[in-house]
């Protein structure tokens, strides 16, 4: 199945959750013995215009709404720590497997008629709906069954000498109930109908049938336009009452008690009537005298079966558990409203300074376009679906799971303006942005953190030393703006050990350490995890999915923005087109050792500098090796490359490697390698062949016999 364009992806959640078997020994007031503080200095530089909210301008029905950028009260642009604080804690949260556990706790809403063979359908639609009134009565929630049939609205219009004009402008039920003066009796006929199987009311006034008017919204065009609503509806023939589950209660005010605006807002105070609330409602599958589901309207919105929280626990129930603190929190702090109660709250270790703007350009207004907020309900997207079936997972499934961690996929920036807005620039905002290659400097201040911590700040900072990848800051990320990488100034940074009696070392040096130390205990952790001691963490889907929505290379030829229309997320729906994952997974299927004995984190400083300075020797030494190796014949350089390649450490694990010994010595038939000499090749060989990788070795075979033909 095609996927579909997207401005955004997810990282998958991970099963595992990392909690640092040091977290008990965190206190700012109590020093570690390895501990360190000090500060970074680093420097953020946009590679597309950015925009930092500040201060914000209301749309209003002529004028779009705008956003000004964060400036300080000297009226320079600047980035607040918050800010930064976010994005970094974010990626720290995936990087170290932490908790996914930033998400209310609520359910979502359905309406959907995407397909005539979905879920909502199958409840809602084909299911012939039942009618009754709702009351709370001595501490119950009760309903009173009756039934119901369809009246039109022109019908409405005359028996009750309304006018048209204003009726037709009464978009919601307060409004029209205003102008029917409340809940209004009424006589009619009963007929059939062969469109509406309840039959509909005729001869309003005059019938011999008692029943109660009862009117719904009107959400799109008037009722003399063509696919209009033109029906509404008459509640008659009450017979007995049944007591509601509390449930289906607590589902039925979520989906409608909203806002001011509701239908929910008109009938809440009527609850205690004699009459009571009129609803639609369907029964359990199980009692069909037991109330499953209730609305206010005939094709009701629908709450889902499970909430947010329950799909989360699906991955991993130790998602949602403050019991034990992950890395970021470790580091970030955890307030009181973030942890259980058996615990107390977390202060952070680390301060992120405002960020201000060095010899900023001048400020420019981006064009107009709406802001869009997260539709979780979309489950083609938000929910992990199986790409091996024609059904899709939704929220109403016995085990659904969360798509993951929402992240925009960096790209080339281009605005867009959702089609099928209104004409009111109401709906726009425009936001003001510095230019790309704009500059930034900050402080981030640490306090009493474990290399191994410091190092991982220092792997979110920049992504792991790699320059080409970019953090998404700031508003407008959907369209490609607030792209941006980070540098640490390592010279300018001051680190200071708690213990004074350790050596002194360059910072460069320091940080490198801090780096090898975070990267080892992932990679120790990870291999625990997986039951593989070649498993790198880097090689991880978490990682995988993160660095490569961090790649502006791997957005070429993609199609990353918003579905312009209500009809294409329809038709998204209709094709069972869902959210494929942004680069294709390594692994699917892999079991996970939840319970692993996590290795101690190494804490050597000294030790992990001596393998900085060791692994920068070895860096210059290959760099050397390979510059001579320019200038050598082709035969003399292919073998020289298959020393090299030979020589790492890590070659038996490393497919790209192998693969690439594998493809040099079968081009040495292709040169007179005669020239060599026989005894260093056959060493060569030999020690290919002690990989015990099948290619390789037949590579090897092939060669020999090679080289026996030119003799």
């Amino acid at each position: 199945m095609s996927d579909f364009s997207s401005p955004y992806n997810f990282v998958p959640l991970s099963p595992f959750i990392l909690t640092p078997n040091w977290a008990s020994t965190v206190d700012q007031d109590h020093p570690l013995q390895q501990g360190l503080c000090g500060e970074l200095d680093i420097e953020i530089t946009t590679h597309t215009p950015l925009c930092v909210g500040g201060n914000q301008t209301p749309s209003s029905a002529t004028s779009a709404g705008q956003v000004h950028f964060f400036k300080t009260p000297e009226q320079i642009p600047a980035i607040p720590g918050s800010s930064l604080k976010g994005m970094l804690r974010q990626v720290m949260s995936i990087a170290t497997f932490g908790h996914f556990n930033q998400v209310e706790n609520k359910k979502l809403s359905v309406r959907d008629i995407s397909k005539s063979n979905n879920f909502y359908l199958n409840t809602v639609i084909l299911p012939r709906a039942q009618a009754g009134w709702l009351r709370f009565n001595n501490g119950q929630w009760q309903l009173t069954r009756c039934q119901f049939t369809r009246v039109h609205q022109a019908s409405i219009i005359e028996h009750f000498g309304l006018q048209e004009r204003e009726w037709k402008e009464a978009k919601i039920i307060q409004t029209r109930y205003s102008l029917l003066k409340g809940v209004q009796p009424v006589q009619f006929d009963l007929e059939k109908h062969k469109h509406h199987v309840e039959g509909i009311a005729e001869r309003l006034g005059q019938g011999v049938t008692q029943g109660h008017l009862v009117v719904t919204g009107q959400p799109g065009p008037d009722y003399t336009k063509p696919n209009a609503k033109k029906w509404e509806f008459i509640f008659y023939n009450s017979t007995e009452t049944i007591n509601v589950p509390q449930q289906t209660v607590a589902d039925f005010l979520f989906v409608h008690d909203t806002d001011d605006q509701s239908p929910w807002a008109y009938w809440k105070d009527k609850t205690g009537s004699d009459q009571g609330v009129p609803v639609f409602w369907h029964p359990a599958a199980a009692d069909k005298n037991q109330p499953k589901s209730m609305g206010l309207a005939r094709m009701y919105r629908l709450a889902y079966d499970n909430s947010l929280h329950d799909a989360i626990n699906n991955t991993s129930a130790r998602h949602q558990t403050t019991s034990q603190a992950d890395m970021a929190a470790l580091i970030f702090g955890l307030s009181d409203d973030d942890v259980e109660s058996s615990r107390p709250s977390v202060r952070g270790r680390i301060n992120i300074g405002l960020a201000l703007a060095q010899n900023p350009g001048a400020l420019e207004w981006t064009d107009k376009t709406v802001l869009l907020g997260p539709k979780p309900g979309f489950y083609p997207a938000y929910i992990q679906q199986d790409f091996s079936s024609n059904k899709y997972h939704t929220l109403m499934d016995r085990s659904p799971e969360l798509a993951g961690w929402k992240r925009y996929p960096i790209k080339s920036y281009q605005m867009q303006s959702p089609q099928g807005k209104s004409n009111s620039e109401k709906a726009f905002v425009r936001l003001e942005t510095l230019p790309e290659h704009s500059a930034f400097k900050a402080k981030i201040r640490f306090h009493n953190l474990l290399p191994v911590e410091l190092g991982a700040i220092l792997w979110c900072l920049d992504l792991g030393e790699k320059p080409n990848l970019r953090h998404s800051l700031g508003m407008g990320k959907p369209f490609g703006l607030g792209q941006v990488n980070i540098k640490i100034n390592d010279v300018n940074c001051i680190i200071r050990p708690n213990d004074t009696s350790t050596p002194s070392q360059p910072p460069t040096e320091t940080l490198a350490s801090c780096r090898l130390l975070f990267c080892k205990y992932m990679d120790e952790t990870w291999q625990a995890v997986t039951k593989d001691p070649t498993a790198k963490w880097l090689n991880s889907e978490s990682i995988r999915q993160l660095l490569a929505m961090s790649d502006p290379t791997e957005s070429k030829g993609r199609q990353l923005r918003y579905l312009d229309s209500p009809k294409e997320y329809l038709n998204v729906k209709n094709k069972g087109q869902r959210l494929e994952p942004y680069v294709e997974p390594a692994v699917t299927g892999q079991q996970l050792d939840l319970a692993a004995n996590i290795p101690e984190a190494d804490q050597d400083m000294l030790g992990a500098i001596d393998t900085f300075n060791r692994q920068r020797e070895e860096a210059a030494k290959s760099r050397q090796q390979k510059l001579e190796m320019e200038n050598m014949p082709d035969e003399q350089r292919l073998v020289a490359e298959i020393k090299m390649l030979l020589n790492q450490e890590n070659i038996a694990s490393n497919k790209t490697q192998r693969k690439d010994l594998e493809r040099k010595i079968k081009a040495c038939m292709d040169h007179d390698v005669d020239l060599m000499s026989n005894t260093e090749i056959e060493t060569l060989l030999l020690a290919a062949e002690t990989l015990e990788v099948k290619v390789i070795s037949k590579a090897c075979s092939k060669l020999r016999k090679h080289l026996q033909t030119l003799h």
